[in-house]
Parts: structure tokens; sequence; C-alpha cells
């Protein structure tokens, strides 16, 4: 099923999660004689449901096009994320605490933060707990979390935390940016376990962002929690600069294709909403691209969360920002990199065609 056999019903996903600006007459009509179950479906696959509803609850026109079996079922989501939110914060309280009294220097990245000052609970939830901590930090990162009843593995199919070996340890260190989760049971209402993610680089290389990280981590910004305890995150322009890298790996590693994580649509609604939200200070973000060579990484998330969201483009100071950014011979998301084999691939297919794709690597050509 091609993009034009769907038009409609990609523009009215779209429109509905553009939560932050408010849908004209024009746009209430195109959510009727949708394919909500089709629509459905894509929220989910895209786990941005939480956004949708949002939205939907705001707008009578809308919901009385909706399928009431589909309300339901998104109310449900909705409200099984606002308990999974508000149960997973406990447990950054305890992380927090722990890496504080370790004197372990780190800040939370991602849905931690975002589900704190961006949406309300339930509009999204987070699969993980984001930690950001410079490389030499790992180890006593890990047994700080280890000290409060953690395990480094992956949770398998019954439920078990799986430990990995060595071999895996080091290829997820080598190729991911990132260390093994570590885990805990916990067999909650909607969390049955918490992932904590130790980050120690802006991309999948092991070396190469340790200066970055450093000023990132030393210019944070503490956040109170509901029971009083300090979160340590990013200032707002490393925050959306750590975003648009994070959106830029993603869309780019063979692997993540492989898992169809390379496109999800949580990620650019949460630059586009993060650019509506706050007051950035362009001039210092485009300050921070090129000190840290971020230009192409930055260049990209933002023209294709703007592609995504035309509304971003009546902003003059970010469309004066994408022209100073970007880069003379630009990487493209057209262009996928497998650090696994060294191999380069090439899409065979527009962005907005594969966005709502499975099984997508059969449209990539090896160069």
């Amino acid at each position: 099923m091609g993009y034009n056999d769907k038009r409609k019903e990609y523009e009215a996903i779209f429109s509905l999660l553009a939560y932050k600006d408010e849908l004209s007459v024009e746009k209430n009509d195109q959510f009727r004689d949708l394919d909500w179950v089709y629509i459905a479906g894509q929220l989910i696959n895209n786990r941005v449901v939480g956004i949708a509803w949002y939205t939907m609850q705001n707008n009578q026109l809308i919901l009385q096009n909706v399928p009431s079996e589909i309300k339901k079922a998104f109310k449900i989501i909705y409200e099984g994320q606002k308990i999974r939110t508000q149960t997973l914060r406990n447990y950054v309280d305890d992380i927090a605490s722990a890496l504080t009294e370790n004197k372990v220097p780190y800040v939370f990245l991602k849905g931690t933060i975002l589900s704190k000052v961006l949406y309300e609970e339930g509009m999204r939830a987070s699969n993980d707990i984001d930690v950001l901590v410079m490389k030499e930090k790992i180890s006593k990162c890990g047994n700080a979390l280890q000290e409060i009843g953690y395990i480094q593995g992956d949770i398998s199919e019954s439920g078990e935390i799986e430990k990995v070996d060595r071999k895996e340890l080091v290829f997820r260190l080598m190729n991911w940016g990132e260390t093994v989760p570590l885990v805990k049971i916990i067999n909650k209402p909607f969390a049955t376990n918490v992932n904590v993610d130790i980050n120690f680089s802006l991309d999948w290389l092991p070396t190469g962002s340790e200066v970055a990280i450093k000023e990132f981590i030393d210019n944070a910004v503490m956040y109170n929690s509901v029971n009083g305890i300090q979160w340590a995150s990013l200032n707002i322009v490393n925050f959306l600069l750590h975003l648009c890298v994070h959106l830029y790996k993603e869309c780019v590693l063979y692997e993540m294709i492989e898992y169809n994580k390379d496109l999800q649509l949580y990620k650019f609604v949460d630059i586009y909403a993060y650019v509506r939200q706050f007051n950035i200070n362009w001039e210092e973000f485009v300050k921070e691209c090129f000190n840290h060579k971020l230009q192409q990484a930055c260049y990209l998330a933002l023209q294709y969360t703007c592609e995504f969201f035309p509304c971003l483009c009546e902003d003059e100071r970010l469309t004066g920002v994408l022209k100073q950014i970007k880069p003379q011979q630009p990487f493209s998301l057209d262009d996928v990199i497998d650090p696994r084999n060294g191999k380069n691939y090439k899409w065979a297919i527009p962005l907005k065609h594969r966005v709502f794709m499975t099984k997508k690597t059969a449209y990539l050509k090896e160069v």
C-alpha cells in the first residue's frame, strides 16, 4: 500500500500530532471518511497515540468522526501511559539520588524530562530511562545502579532478565554509543520493568563526542520532582541539540531500520513541540552546532521535522538557522550506514513514502 493510496490518512495523522497549533476549520473537514483502523495502527506503531488522543479530546469535530471502539482504545492507552509515567518518576528519583550520592555527574535525556516539561501526563510514555555520562564514568554509574537493584541484561519474551555475553557488551559499546541496559523487574500496572540506558556518546561511535558531553553535563540544569528530588538534565539549547542528534542517529543506522525504529514519529513530534514550547536561543544553538561539529545532524533533523510539520517554516528564525548550518554537501536521510560491516546504502523511495512502512530494508540499495 503506497503513500498516495493513504494520503488523506497520512495528512490526518500529522494534523493530529501538531498539537501545539490550532486546527483550522478546513483542517477539521479532513477527518471525515477516513480509514480509522489504519490510522490507529500507525499511531500505535509510531508511539504517538497519547498525543493524537490529546488533540482529539480538545476537538469535538474530530471526535465525532472517530469510531467508538477506537476512541475507547485510545483512552485506555492514554490512561495507561499516565499511570506508567507516574510510576517511573519514583524510579527516576531513586536513580538521581544514587548517582548524586556516588558523585557520578549525569543528565537525564529525552522522554524522562519531556514528560515533565513538554507533555501532559498520558501524552508520551518512555520505554527507557536514558542517562548521559562521561565514558570514564560508565562503570561507576553501572555500579551505583546495581547497588539499588538493577541488573545488566535484556528482557526475554518470558519477562526474565537475560545477561548478555562479553562479545555483545563490547559490540554495543562500539556501535551504539550506549551500554547494554540495566534492568529492574517491578511488576507494576503498565510498567513491568524499568530499563536504564547509560549513554556515553552522541552518535553510534565510541569516541569523538567527549568534549560536547562534558560541556552538556557541566551546563546541566536542575528540575525538582514531585517528591522534591533534584534531577539533572540538559539546558534548553543542548536538549534540542541532543534531540536532533538522536533522531539523526536512529534514522541513518541500518540496524534501527531492521527494527523499524528509524522514523518513529514521536521523535519528530518531540522536536516540533520543543521548538514550539521554548524560546530557543538560536544564536547559541548555531554556535554549539559548529563548536561540536553537529551541523549535519541538526540540519537534517530540523529540515525533515519541518517537512512533516510545515507550520515550523513560519518561524523565520528557524528557517534562517537552517540556512546557516546547512552543510555544503550534506549527508541525507536517504543515506544509511551499517557500522557492523562498513556498508553504505541509499533509499530507493522518498522519505514520506517510507514513514508508515514496515520491512523497509527491501527498499535499500547498497552503494
